[in-house]
């Protein structure tokens, strides 16, 4: 009985608290929507209508779980949940995936306007602690219902919660940590492998190599545009937050040359979130919208962070940074560049 309460307790909260951060506000709602892209395999035209599904289902538990005579049925759906959540990540992140936790709504970062965390060996040790927390209540539960006695330290009643909760559990819980050390060894391997971290930068002094981009306008960029004249070269992509600052702050900036500034959106060029972000800063400059891994996010040392903003001088990149204060800092600078190299970069 008391495994039973205890558990629906812990589950009601946290299900409670999922579905209240992601639907509180439109803008929360959005940004859970807007995770699911992190999921490749899940369709621009199916990712609202899963994430209401999500939260529709998030709402049902609590309710669920708080009425006595629909507690088991609610265990259930959560264990369900659970398990599935874990599962679809855990296969997303084996597969190389980065996925961004927004489980709790906009509360699922760092700091408060940053970057939503990512899944990582914290929320999936997270969800199996849950996912047996769900388990045992549910086993606890049904014994109840069977008719045994509803005292805990009697051996009946003890004893059928272990049958069923190993019955239960035995085979999600291998499951799941199964996943869990795929994981970690995805991840350690990862680790060893020297794979650029998210906040690496181009280097300064790089001379930029050839590719081509087409604009919103028509217009097909090249390696020739970067020549002569000093350029601003921008990226960002949709759901970074801190895109959104350094927009506003190229907005604010009466100094800013639009004529010589290119802004590069990576992300799905058929999804209209990415649709609408390139239109909304063709203020800035000349946009193009790209689908991430675009030869052009190589062709500039690799850009693996967002945002990245650049600027380049006879096609070398001669200064770049997260904040657009310190690429402005550099404008109208005598800024010492090398002689140009070959390639790669310069010594």
């Amino acid at each position: 009985m008391y495994f039973a309460v205890a558990g629906r307790g812990v589950l009601l909260v946290v299900f409670g608290v999922a579905a209240f951060g992601k639907a509180r506000t439109s803008a929360a709602f959005a940004e859970f929507v807007d995770t699911l892209r992190d999921l490749r395999w899940i369709r621009e035209a199916w990712r609202r209508p899963l994430a209401l599904g999500v939260v529709g289902v998030e709402v049902a538990i609590p309710v669920l779980l708080a009425l006595p005579w629909t507690a088991v049925v609610g265990l259930g759906l959560a264990l369900l949940t659970l398990t599935a959540f874990t599962t679809v990540v855990a296969v997303a992140r084996l597969r190389g995936q980065q996925v961004r936790c927004r489980c709790f709504g906009s509360g699922s970062r760092s700091a408060p306007g940053a970057e939503a965390a990512l899944w990582g060996v914290a929320q999936m040790l997270r969800n199996v602690a849950l996912i047996a927390v769900a388990g045992i209540a549910l086993a606890s539960a049904l014994t109840q219902r069977s008719g045994a006695t509803p005292d805990l330290f009697k051996g009946a009643h003890l004893l059928g919660v272990l049958t069923v909760t190993v019955a239960v559990l035995a085979p999600l819980t291998v499951f799941n940590l199964f996943l869990l050390f795929a994981v970690l060894r995805r991840l350690r391997t990862a680790g060893t492998a020297n794979v650029p971290h998210v906040d690496t930068l181009p280097a300064v002094g790089l001379v930029v190599g050839g590719f081509t981009a087409a604009t919103l306008d028509g217009r097909v960029l090249g390696g020739e545009d970067l020549a002569g004249t000093p350029r601003n070269v921008v990226c960002f992509m949709v759901g970074c937050e801190p895109c959104k600052t350094q927009i506003a702050a190229m907005r604010a900036d009466g100094g800013l040359d639009r004529e010589r500034t290119l802004v590069f959106v990576f992300g799905d060029p058929h999804g209209e979130a990415d649709r609408e972000l390139a239109a909304s800063v063709r203020d800035l400059g000349t946009v193009a919208l790209l689908p991430m891994g675009d030869p052009v996010a190589t062709a500039f040392g690799g850009i693996d962070g967002f945002p990245t903003l650049m600027r380049t001088e006879n096609g070398r990149i001669v200064a770049s940074a997260r904040r657009w204060a310190d690429v402005g800092a550099t404008v109208g600078a005598d800024v010492a560049v090398p002689s140009p190299a070959p390639a790669g970069i310069a010594p």
